[in-house]
């Protein structure tokens, strides 16, 4: 049975970037996690979590990228996609919420 990470992970891969470049899915991603902070959490949760397991080899990791239709076969491709998806989000994220607080006129 799938862990809370797991499952967290695996349902925002397969939303958000299983079907797309990294760039678009984490701009959809924001667009809601810029809305409401506990999605942020949320979603930077499960990929740091997803790092971790990348880190210490969990095989569900693998499992779990490749039933969200990423395609990763060794843990170092799964460490650089997630790494890559976390800077993107960070990048991007940080980039809304710097938007939102810019005062209009």
């Amino acid at each position: 049975m799938p862990t809370e990470w797991q499952t967290e992970l695996g349902d925002l891969l397969a939303a958000y970037v299983g079907y797309q470049s990294i760039d678009a899915g984490v701009a959809e991603m924001v667009h809601v996690s810029a809305q409401d902070a506990d999605y942020h959490q949320r979603y930077l949760s499960a990929i740091e979590s997803g790092i971790e397991a990348a880190k210490r080899q969990d095989p569900e990791l693998l499992t779990l990228m490749t039933r969200s239709s990423i395609v990763v076969y060794t843990f170092e491709e799964a460490l650089e996609f997630l790494e890559e998806l976390r800077a993107s989000y960070l990048r991007q994220y940080e980039a809304a919420i710097r938007a939102k607080q810019k005062p209009a006129g």
